[in-house]
C-alpha cells in the first residue's frame, strides 16, 4: 500500500472514530434528559 494511500485511510479511520464518538455523546445527552435528569444532593 502506498504512503499517502494508508495515510489516507488512517485520516479518514480516525476521522469515522470521532464522529461516532460525538454522535454517541449527543444521544446519551439526549436519552439522559428525555428519561431523567440528573439530581445532586449535598453530602
Amino acid at each position: 500500500m502506498p504512503r499517502e494511500r494508508g495515510f489516507l485511510f488512517a485520516s479518514a479511520t480516525v476521522a469515522v472514530g470521532l464522529v461516532l464518538m460525538v454522535a454517541l455523546m449527543g444521544a446519551i445527552v439526549i436519552l439522559w434528559e428525555m428519561v431523567t435528569i440528573p439530581v445532586f444532593t449535598d453530602g
